[in-house]
């Protein structure tokens, strides 16, 4: 079940990329509900995630304060790059980021 304003809303680049990837028409012929797939992605996100944690985010002392964000930002983006942006060249070579499609 697709909500066409979600298709209708994507920016440029996911337009493009998942036109041509197959995507959107994969998406538009799907029969799966917005339920059963947040329950199927929970279900799989359970396998490989303890509850209450966040795997994906380093730890951060989180005291808000000017320079000490800059430098926790700063070894976020470090911990990323180390763990999630090494396995290909094209990863780090984006030339914006484009977090939401």
């Amino acid at each position: 079940m697709v909500i066409p304003e979600v298709l209708q809303n994507m920016n440029e680049w996911c337009v493009e990329h998942h036109n041509a990837s197959g995507l959107t028409d994969r998406v538009r012929a799907s029969s799966v509900s917005i339920e059963e797939a947040d329950r199927r992605l929970h279900q799989f996100v359970a396998k490989y995630v303890k509850p209450k944690t966040a795997p994906m985010l380093p730890p951060k002392r989180l005291k808000h304060r000017g320079l000490e964000d800059i430098q926790d930002t700063l070894e976020e983006f470090k911990f990323y790059k180390r763990h999630f942006l090494h396995t290909a060249a094209s990863l780090v070579e984006f030339p914006s980021a484009v977090p939401y499609c």
